[in-house]
């Protein structure tokens, strides 16, 4: 099981799986609602960080220096399999990106070896969305501090810019701004640190069975069914595929049983 809230106020929810670490990667670089994407990390492409991008790519083009908020920075340009990286690089405060830029078009790889227009954007599939993949994706990260803590330099706070355009024309754009209230270089841990305590009543996401309609609940440490989404009477069908098998058996039946009462009647005859 596995939670996460705001700072200072309890958990509302949580979630359970028997795959944590898949899940807790998923929401570090694809969900974008942490942190994370102030290290560079980006939804789509596998798991891997603009850092990453760069070091793979066989074409890095290192530009003169740019200025950046006043700041004299180390410029960077390289095109990858999943799209083009911009860096500026802030050689003083521990090579820290002051602004990157990653545009994407719908050519590029996303996850899993497929490309971006083979996708339905941000995986929707119904709706206004059905079949509506990216055009393009662009995020930007700009208006960067930079702490330290002991020798370490790390993000404090940052904008993000996002600009995406669909092949249906629509066009979204908007901006986060993410803050670190704390930083901890070499936190430590105990067991009493990973201990899940919820009130009772908590509402409990069952992650590898989402799609069920049984409602989940954290009860005296444990996750127990509430209660199921599902009303009214359950109504059979039978699938297409299934139907097909019943055709087929039943005229292979039929041909099979024409054989043998003929068999029996010739057989008859004969002794007659």
């Amino acid at each position: 099981m596995y939670q996460s809230h705001e700072i200072g106020k309890k958990p509302n929810g949580a979630s359970v799986s028997v795959d944590v670490a898949k899940k807790l990667d998923d929401y570090l670089t694809d969900f974008l609602i942490n942190g994370s994407i102030l290290e560079g990390y980006m939804a789509g492409i596998d798991g891997k960080c603009l850092a990453d991008l760069v070091l793979e790519s066989p074409d890095v083009n290192l530009f003169d220096r740019e200025s950046i908020d006043g700041i004299s920075c180390l410029k960077i340009l390289t095109k990858t399999r999943y799209g083009s990286v911009k860096l500026w690089l802030d050689e003083q405060n521990g090579f820290l990106p002051r602004q990157y830029v990653f545009d994407r078009v719908a050519t590029d790889l996303g996850s899993n070896g497929k490309r971006i227009r083979d996708e339905n954007f941000y995986g929707a599939g119904n709706g206004n969305l059905k079949d509506v993949f990216a055009a393009s994706l662009t995020k930007k990260m700009d208006r960067v501090e930079i702490g330290k803590a002991g020798s370490t330099f790390y993000i404090l706070k940052a904008r993000i810019l996002t600009d995406d355009s669909l092949s249906n024309g629509q066009r979204v754009r908007y901006e986060t701004i993410y803050e670190r209230i704390k930083f901890d270089p070499t936190p430590t841990f105990s067991e009493e640190d990973f201990k899940i305590d919820l009130p009772n009543g908590t509402s409990i996401n069952n992650e590898d069975d989402s799609d069920s309609g049984v409602v989940y609940e954290w009860q005296d440490g444990k996750v127990v069914p509430v209660s199921s989404d599902l009303a009214g009477a359950a109504e059979g069908k039978w699938p297409k595929r299934s139907m097909n098998w019943i055709a087929t058996w039943v005229i292979t039946g039929s041909v099979l049983l024409f054989f043998a009462l003929r068999y029996i009647w010739r057989y008859k005859q004969k002794g007659a």
